[in-house]
């Protein structure tokens, strides 16, 4: 488990794709929508898809935060194998 929570914040640390920065800011102005549309005086169905929207757009978010270049990725395969052995 400790491994996991490594590798988790490596990814985190790491360089961010350039497709996945595209996400990323898509995804923020995705919950900003969905953070908008909660704001008006909505109907209630209307206020759940709005939640929805917004939940989408972090979810967006997270997820491109954690992708990492190829290199890197193979550098992380390489150190765990090294540590493994």
């Amino acid at each position: 488990m400790k491994h996991f929570f490594a590798e988790a914040a490596a990814r985190f640390r790491s360089a961010v794709p350039p497709f996945f920065r595209k996400v990323q800011a898509l995804g923020a102005s995705v919950a900003a929508l969905g953070t908008a549309l909660q704001a008006l005086s909505l109907p209630p169905k209307l206020l759940s898809v709005a939640g929805y929207i917004a939940i989408a757009g972090g979810t967006m978010v997270a997820v491109a935060q954690f992708a990492e270049k190829a290199a890197a990725a193979e550098n992380a395969d390489n150190r765990g194998q090294s540590q493994s052995s």
